[in-house]
């Protein structure tokens, strides 16, 4: 999960994980270790969606939610 709200704060352009305000998610299926993981991502309303796919195209996480912490 770590490593998808990574993903997500990167292809956004956030290099702080601090930034970070709420990261949500379901464990849908086990990834084995040396296995590739893709992440998708989108914008939604307050936030990102997202998702991540192993590399044999099982959605291992699914219902993904980052929110940011605002800015003060």
């Amino acid at each position: 999960m770590a490593f998808t709200g990574g993903a997500v704060l990167e292809a956004i352009g956030i290099s702080d994980p601090g930034a970070a305000r709420r990261l949500a998610a379901r464990f849908s299926a086990p990834l084995f270790p040396g296995e590739q993981l893709t992440t998708r991502g989108w914008a939604v309303d307050g936030g990102y969606g997202f998702e991540a796919l192993s590399s044999s195209g099982s959605t291992v996480i699914k219902d993904g939610r980052l929110e940011l912490r605002r800015a003060s």
